[in-house]
């Protein structure tokens, strides 16, 4: 058997749920998962312990807490395999950069006798010049290359890794506003905020109801469509009766019957995504599926 994960979505109607809940625990679940991603790697703790103590620090539930430190982690184990890859990477393209300026110097010493002598011709001349252009080129790239690796060896070394939320694109946009489209640095501002708190992650466990405590997705066969079921923040819960979001008339197109039937089989973790692009809102459903390999 073999096991393969899928990503599906579907885009959510704003009148059908609370825009304004979202956006205020987007804000609070991504500042928490940055402070979160910092503890994690500089607080040598094991995850329980770490789960008690983020939960009485910030007031949060134990649910929350658990998601934040797993997607961290996810994020953590990603990001430090990425590292290794883009260091060997790197380090094949200075390899290739140093034979490239040990020919075009080899080429250089040929010439430079005739141009010493003025014994060039003209076709000579111009590409002794542009010999030398290109080393000088080649060289300057070469010093930002080692820069860059040097980088990458001290955070290898140091196991700490540092990102910048938000791309770091939107955020040296606000040295040069009227080039990249903004008036004011408070328009830029609200612009990287929304680029930065735009998801919410409901990591799943195989060993909670239907696969997510936080979360629970129902399907519907007498109107062929989904529903989704969200457990409010606590500190946004007044009382027991108001205490989850429900968000009916969920269409799947893309692997629509192995969702079905994760879902009546209970077998399966599912995690859930609430994610905004633009002005666009979207639920994901991340689920893995077990299938032979003649399959």
């Amino acid at each position: 058997m073999m096991q393969k994960c899928f990503t599906i979505e579907t885009r959510l109607e704003k009148q059908k749920f609370p825009i304004e809940y979202f956006i205020w625990d987007m804000h609070k679940q991504n500042r928490l998962f940055r402070i979160v991603w910092k503890l994690i790697q500089t607080m040598n703790m094991p995850e329980h312990k770490l789960n008690t103590y983020i939960q009485h620090a910030y007031d949060i539930d134990k649910r929350t807490a658990n998601s934040l430190i797993k997607t961290a982690k996810g994020h953590l184990k990603a990001m430090k395999e990425l590292k290794k890859v883009e260091k060997n990477q790197l380090s094949n393209k200075i390899e290739t950069i140093k034979n490239q300026i040990t020919k075009f110097s080899d080429d250089i010493t040929k010439l430079k006798n005739k141009v010493t002598l003025n014994k060039a011709s003209k076709q000579e001349l111009i590409k002794y010049r542009r010999l030398k252009q290109k080393i000088w080129q080649k060289k300057q790239r070469l010093n930002r290359m080692k820069q860059k690796l040097q980088q990458y060896q001290m955070m290898i070394e140091k196991d700490y890794y540092a990102i910048c939320w938000g791309t770091k694109k939107l955020f040296k946009a606000q040295y040069h506003l009227k080039e990249n489209g903004f008036k004011s640095h408070g328009g830029w501002l609200n612009a990287y905020r929304r680029k930065r708190d735009s998801q919410i992650n409901f990591i799943g466990c195989h060993s909670e109801p239907c696969g997510n405590q936080n979360c629970q997705l129902t399907y519907h066969q007498e109107n062929d469509s989904f529903a989704l079921r969200i457990r409010k923040d606590k500190e946004a819960t007044d009382d027991k009766e108001h205490k989850f979001i429900m968000i009916h008339d969920l269409h799947f197109k893309y692997q629509k019957e192995k969702l079905i039937e994760v879902i009546h089989e209970h077998k399966t973790p599912l995690t859930f995504r609430i994610l905004r692009r633009n002005k666009k809102w979207y639920v994901q459903v991340i689920f893995t599926w077990k299938q032979k390999k003649e399959e």
